[in-house]
This record gives structure tokens, sequence and C-alpha cells, in this order.
């Protein structure tokens, strides 16, 4: 981050910024969208909502579970249809 000279290297600084914002992109995009989406709704934050929201996820989080555990042992067979 230092030249030899002693100036700071703003380019790479800039650079380390930047990537650690692309890390959190998404992260801050879902809370901008929430954000947005509780001042619009007054029902958006409510635990009626929360609670369905979380029963419509609820099988699809079981099958990428599901999933996620058949491809960490390896259990995955491209040819499972075929004879």
């Amino acid at each position: 981050m230092v030249y030899e000279s002693g100036e700071l290297n703003h380019e790479k600084v800039n650079k380390e910024y930047w990537l650690q914002v692309n890390i959190y992109r998404s992260v801050l995009i879902l809370l901008l969208i929430c954000i947005v989406a509780s001042i619009l709704s007054k029902n958006f934050l409510s635990l009626s909502n929360l609670f369905n929201v979380i029963r419509q996820v609820a099988v699809g989080g079981l099958v990428a579970a599901g999933m996620t555990f058949v491809i960490l042992t390896g259990g995955i067979d491209c040819l499972s249809g075929t004879q």
C-alpha cells in the first residue's frame, strides 16, 4: 500500500475497498429492498407475513439442503435414468 517514497498507493486502497463492497453487494441490495418494502407497506414486517414467507420457503429449503448433502457426499449419478 505504500510506495518506496512513502506515498499511499490510492489505486490499491480503492481496489481493496471495491473488492469488499463486491463481497457484500448481495446483502446490501437485500437490505435496501427490505427497507424500501417496509417503508412502502405497513404489513411487510408483520409477524404473519414473516411466517408466510417461512412457510413458502420451507419446501425449497429442505430440497436444497438435501441436494447439498447428496452433492457433498458424491452421491450424484448422472446415469441414474439409463440402463
